[in-house]
Order: structure tokens, then sequence, then C-alpha cells
């Protein structure tokens, strides 16, 4: 007769996905970091890590995954892997785990004893593990394994005492900042110090491009930065593989290589960003044109014949600030990608195609201008202690704006840059002729047909509304532009990260009413 035989639930083996969920939780228990599939990147080489565990103040932990069962391993036998050895053949665990420690070390650039291999079997539990041969206790020792039928306590156990040798002198920023460079953010114009790549930014680097997807997400959430973290590592792991990045203006394409630079030297990655073409609109047309007539037609626009004949210009092109295109442009670049992939950046859902990756947070719109909107009555001539000004005037407004321009340089006696931002060309023309009789310092108006890089953040710039994307400033003025126009509105405010001035006409003579909730 067979006997039937219960398991309690303390010996029921796991499913793989249950000792991954108790890793989870004592990871996050324990304020620690867990990375599953994350990849380390050096010079043009990558090795992908299995699944890595972060223990501020104490050490790394990479785990090995393993999914042989009992019954494949029932008359095998493990050794150190050895060139001789066929990998086919062999399970290599210990010798790969002990070349990943390395690689981890040497990416730290000291000689850090802090990490700790270990092998995750997902197949496996501690009591099949016991019926292999020998060899196996001797090279994976049962405190540096994982099995499928791991129980908090156990778990805890063994991750406690494979840290407990170590001690960890970097913070955790600095770690993760040379260890996964693709996270990484190195300090620029705005930012002076490096920061990491949110759980949420993290996935949309590591996903791989679609045919169709989009980034969206409001002003300030760093799509443009991790857009470029993502395109530079993707080049290492699949270089040949042809990228083009579309940006509004030369300036904002200048801008995107400037960071790309700046990414390149703090990474120590080798990508040539010649195999990288940022390029606006006008170039790409232009690039099209040339391929289709011998004498293009001036100015250069989409034409029946560019959308009839196909033209391969790259496997994967990025359009950054989508929203600021125009919607026949984004049907042309669909029209060229039809077999390719197309990828678009844009603050508003309307604008996106495909599969979207959304971001909520913006990094860029500070407290002291949320807690200012959020405000019910921001009056004529209010003053707040924030870096906020709400100024309404009747009669000339570009005198109100000449008038708050001296103030601002009064109050900012060290200052180097700021942005006026208009309504459109004819009112930044006017306001600069009126500036030039005024005020001393030089005024430039902006040009999207020539690159500003050399003088963005040296110099004050009269800008209209349509051509201020990847434009920032230490000092912001926005001259003309009702908060009605939500959309520029919040464009504008997201420009300025030490000041902002608003100035208005106040035609109704009525109080402004700005809610957080409709800008941010």
């Amino acid at each position: 007769m067979n006997r039937s035989c219960v398991i309690s639930p303390s010996q029921q083996p796991r499913t793989p996905s249950s000792t991954l969920t108790l890793l989870q939780e004592y990871a996050a228990a324990n304020h620690m970091l867990l990375f599953e599939a994350a990849y380390l990147y050096h010079h043009k080489d990558f090795i992908r890590l299995p699944l890595l565990l972060v223990a501020p103040k104490q050490g790394l932990i990479l785990f090995d995954r393993s999914s042989w069962r009992a019954d494949m391993l029932k008359n095998a036998t493990v050794r150190s892997w050895h060139p001789s050895l066929n990998r086919a053949k062999a399970i290599s665990v210990d010798d790969a785990l002990e070349q990943i420690r390395q690689q981890a070390n040497y990416l730290l650039h000291q000689d850090l004893d802090v990490t700790t291999a270990m092998v995750w079997f997902e197949r496996l539990s501690s009591q099949d593990f016991e019926q292999l041969d020998s060899s196996f206790q001797y090279l994976i020792p049962r405190s540096r394994a994982l099995f499928c039928n791991e129980t908090p306590g156990t778990l805890s156990d063994k991750i406690t005492a494979s840290l407990a040798a170590h001690t960890l002198t970097l913070d955790t920023t600095a770690l993760l900042a040379t260890l996964f460079i693709q996270y990484t953010l190195p300090p620029d114009h705005f930012n002076t110090h490096i920061s990491i790549a949110d759980s949420n930014q993290q996935r949309y680097i590591d996903d791989d491009f679609l045919p169709r997807g989009s980034l969206v997400g409001p002003y300030g959430s760093g799509k443009s930065s991790i857009m470029l973290l993502k395109v530079l590592t993707y080049r290492i792991r699949y270089p040949q593989q042809q990228i083009m990045i579309i940006a509004p203006s030369l300036s904002a394409c200048d801008l995107l290589k400037q960071k790309m630079l700046g990414i390149i030297e703090h990474a120590l990655i080798d990508v040539d960003l010649s195999t990288i073409d940022v390029i606006t609109p006008e170039a790409l047309l232009t690039r099209h044109a040339r391929k289709l007539y011998r004498k293009p037609p001036l100015p250069v626009g989409i034409t029946d014949k560019m959308l009839q004949k196909p033209f391969h210009v790259a496997d994967i092109i990025v359009c950054d600030d989508a929203d600021l295109l125009c919607r026949e442009f984004l049907t042309y670049l669909q029209h060229l990608q039809q077999k390719q992939c197309l990828h678009l950046l844009c603050t508003h859902q309307s604008t996106a195609i495909g599969v979207c990756h959304t971001l909520t947070k913006s990094y860029r719109i500070h407290a002291e201008l949320e807690a200012l909107c959020r405000r019910q009555d921001l009056s004529a001539q209010h003053s707040y202690e924030t870096s906020v000004n709400i100024k309404l005037c009747v009669g000339n407004i570009y005198m109100q704006t000449i008038l708050a321009f001296k103030e601002m340089l009064k109050a900012n006696k060290h200052t180097q840059s700021s942005l006026i931002i208009t309504p459109n060309r004819a009112f930044s023309q006017a306001l600069h002729e009126q500036m030039h009789a005024y005020i001393e310092e030089e005024i430039l108006l902006f040009n999207t047909q020539e690159s500003m890089i050399d003088t963005l953040f040296k110099h004050h710039i009269i800008v209209e509304h349509n051509h201020m994307a990847s434009l920032y400033a230490e000092h912001v003025m926005i001259a003309g532009i009702h908060p009605e126009n939500r959309q520029i509105f919040c464009h504008a405010l997201s420009r300025g990260y030490k000041s902002i001035d608003i100035i208005l006409h106040d035609d109704s003579h009525t109080t402004i009413n700005l809610q957080c909730e409709d800008y941010f």
C-alpha cells in the first residue's frame, strides 16, 4: 500500500521566485540594495551579474544563479574551472565568481576585499545538496549557497555570516557610482554632486529599445540624462547598432554631446562619440534631401518623395523633447523607421508612441517653488521669501521686464547667466532692442541655427519659449507668458535653478491663482 507523505511548510521546497522574494524582503528590511541581472561596464567590456546585494558599510555579495536540479547532478562532480576544461560540460561556479569579484574590485580602483561569492540554487533544496558528490560540499560550502527551501531565518544567518568579515569605507553613493556607471549622473552646470538614478529610472535604462517606445515624464525628471546613459551602455553591449539622437536646436545637440562626454570621462568607458549621431531635424531633412535631389529645394522641408522611398539613417532613432517638434516631422520619423526602432522623449502622453515608460518625479522643481504654487492668492506686488517673484504690470511690459532684470542683477551681483523667456520672436527682438539701450551688460538673442554652447552659461540670453529646450540658467525671467498656457508656462518654470521672476500683464486687474498640481 502506498503511504502518502505530508510535508510541512518549512520543509516544502520553495519556487525559484519565492527564494528571491525572501532575499528582496531581507534587503528591504536591512536597508540594503538588491540588483538582479545587473551589468558592470569598463572600457569596451561588460559583465553581467546574476544577482548583487549591496550592504552599506559592510560589503557586496555576488550571487551566481544556478538552475541545476537534483536529477541532473545525480552522478556529477564539481571542480575548479581550468582553461583545458570544456565549459559546456563543467560547472565553473567557483572560478566564475572569483572573476566577478576581481572585476568588481578593479572597478573600485582599490584593492578592497569587500565582496563575497555565493551560489543561488533555484531548483535545488538543501536536502538534495546533501546527496550530491562530496566535491560539491568541498568547493561550495553550505554557508555559501542559497537553496530553494531557505527560510527567513537560515537566509538571514547566511547573509550575516558572509558580511561579518568585511567593512566598507566608501559611502553607498560612491560605491554605486563606481560600480554602476549606467545609473550614475555626473556633476554638470546644474548639479554639483554625483547622483544615482532612482529605481524607476534604472528600469528604463536596463530595458532594451523596442521598435516603438516612449519615455514620458515631467520637466526636470531626468529624461535626457538617463536616455544618454541608456544609449552609451547600449552601444557597448551592441556595438554594431547605429544610433541617432535628434534634438530641436544646435545648442541642444551640443549640450547632449557635452553631457555624453562627461559621462564617458567619469565612467572610464570607451565609446567613440562619432559613432552616435546627434543632429537637428533640419540636418536630418537636409541629409535626406541630398540623397534624393541633385539640388535640394530650399528651405528644406518634408516632400512626398521623402515619404515614398526608404532611407536608412540609423537602427535606432531617439528624439529628445519630441513635444517641441511638429506632428508632420514625427510622422516622417515613423516612416523612416518602419523596420527600425523609434524612441520619443516627451512630457505629454499625447505625443508618446508605442510602449511607454513613465517618470513621475521632477528633480528640478524645488520645494520652494512647489510651496509657492500651493498658495491660493498670489496677488500683485506681493513679496515672498522664496526664489520666485510674481509681478503684475499695467502698461509697458518691456520696461517692467528691464526693471525686474536690473533688480535681479542688483540682488545677484556675481551672477553669470540668465534666461529671459518670451512668447514669440517679435517680443524677443523688441525686448532686446530696449534692453540694449538701458542695460550695460551684454544681452544675446538666442539663435537656433548657431551653436551657442560656449555662451549659454556665461551670458544673459533672450529666447522664445519654443526654443528653450535643454537651456537652463541660474536665473530665469518669464515675460509675457500667461499661466493659462500651462504647458509653456510649466516648461519655462523648470528652466531656472536659483531664481525665477514672472512678469505678467494685469489687463483684468484680478488675482493670479497658481495651483501646484496644475503645473507639476
